[in-house]
């Protein structure tokens, strides 16, 4: 096969065809062989009668002319079976003059119609005139070679379509891109409520269960019962964001200044509780592992800004020491020594729109979008990488392995956040091919047809 596709360019669809047409040619060989042997064997049969001697005869002419009837019948056998090895010859000619599909050699049935039939879509002549409907729609589908959709590969002669008027909207690299986008963010929405699901339903109940049941039989603490607490602890409240989002119109209500000072002591310890619940999560001590986002959140360091409290900005902010409540709430920290909290000097990240001022069910729906991102992009970086490295393990292992592993060894599990983006994008671009090749199958299919040149001789 692979002596074939270096034959064909490369081409294993090529090749596939070639070797077709080898076992087609093959067969009819063993066919013509089958036949000549069987007709030498009829001669020789023949022969053995005629040479049979005639029963009482004594006269030495009649022994003569018997030894020379064998001998022209021994003289004429072969001469028989040279003739019999050469007619199959036109018989083969004969069997190739049948009309027969160029891509899958088959023929066409009496009253074939439709995408059975087989006609002539371009100038080539012999073997190559003839092709099916559907053979040809398929290869004009899914050949990697886009000018194989409108031309001929042999002769190059551009077919002649006639095309509905709506037929070029599947065409529309706008309308591709869409349907690839749609689909790719219901598979990465129904990717992250499967793993939401089995996490909070399924896992979590489950080592939560074992905890307990250790805990009642007596068992010790050590690493396994620490782990299968640590596992079983269930998904941060969202409590904080009421409490705080009271405080802040409690605050600021009555005022319609942009800059708005604040001294609530309500604000202050509810900012401080926030920010106690949050950076616990994320660091998973309060949440489980299992919950794939905040494993995600905690591995590349990176916290999303629908779980960012007060006037702190990104993972550094929350994790920093010495954390002070006039950090939190946005007042400066020093210079004048004031503990006001300037609110309206907040960029106005409080708004609706913003991430920050989101409800509980807004953040949830968003860390699962996040932990579909994450399957959908480990498992499709994972995919392209074995593809390439089963094509050209060499060339692979030198330019994408190893810097790869360099790249890991370097920055540790933050390189998570470049795997996943590329890992999205690469499936994204999988998906868009797939849609144009879907998108063609259609379009050959109900949106155009492809004319005959020439009628068939009859």
């Amino acid at each position: 096969m692979a002596e074939d596709a270096n034959a064909a360019g490369g081409s294993v669809l090529v090749a596939e065809v070639l070797r077709q047409r080898a076992v087609r040619e093959r067969a009819r060989w063993e066919e013509f062989n089958r036949r000549a042997r069987e007709e030498e064997e009829e001669g020789a049969e023949r022969g053995r009668t005629r040479r049979a001697p005639a029963r009482g005869g004594d006269n030495g002419d009649d022994d003569s002319r018997a030894a020379g009837a064998r001998n022209d019948e021994v003289d004429e056998t072969p001469t028989a079976a040279t003739v019999a090895r050469t007619e199959p010859t036109d018989g083969d000619d004969d069997d190739d003059d049948e009309p027969m599909c160029r891509i899958c050699f088959g023929g066409e049935e009496d009253g074939a119609k439709g995408a059975d039939r087989l006609f002539a879509p371009c100038q080539c002549r012999g073997s190559q005139g003839l092709v099916h409907v559907r053979c040809l729609n398929q290869w004009r589908a899914r050949s990697r070679n886009n000018a194989s959709y409108f031309e001929c590969n042999t002769c190059h002669y551009r077919y002649h379509l006639e095309r509905a008027a709506w037929a070029g909207r599947l065409e529309d690299p706008r309308v591709l891109a869409a349907t690839s986008g749609c689909l790719v963010f219901f598979a990465v929405l129904s990717v992250g409520i499967f793993v939401r699901l089995a996490a909070t339903r399924v896992l979590v109940p489950l080592f939560a269960r074992l905890a307990a049941v250790a805990k009642r039989a007596g068992v010790p603490h050590g690493a396994v019962v620490d782990a299968f607490a640590n596992l079983g602890n269930p998904r941060p409240s969202h409590s904080w964001r009421d409490s705080v989002r009271a405080a802040y119109e409690a605050c600021t209500a009555g005022k319609k200044a942009k800059s708005l000072t604040c001294d609530s002591p309500a604000l202050r310890s509810s900012l401080m509780e926030a920010h106690r619940v949050v950076t616990r999560a994320v660091a998973l001590v309060d949440a489980s592992p299992l919950h794939l986002e905040f494993a995600f959140y905690r591995v590349v360091e990176w916290l999303p800004p629908w779980w960012c409290v007060g006037a702190l900005d990104g993972w550094n902010d929350h994790f920093r020491n010495g954390i002070t409540i006039d950090q939190l709430v946005g007042g400066s920290a020093g210079g004048g020594g004031s503990s006001s909290a300037d609110v309206g000097s907040w960029r106005r990240r409080w708004w609706w729109w913003s991430p920050r001022h989101c409800a509980g069910d807004v953040a949830d729906a968003l860390d699962t979008v996040v932990a579909g991102l994450v399957v959908l992009g480990f498992t499709a970086f994972g995919w392209n990488l074995g593809r390439r490295l089963r094509g050209n393990f060499r060339f692979n292992f030198e330019h994408l392995l190893l810097p790869l592993a360099m790249m890991v060894s370097s920055h540790g599990a933050r390189t998570a956040r470049l795997i996943v983006p590329l890992g999205v994008m690469g499936g994204y671009y999988e998906v868009y091919r797939a849609v144009r090749v879907w998108s063609k199958e259609l379009l050959t299919r109900f949106g155009e047809r492809v004319l005959e040149v020439r009628p068939r001789p009859g």
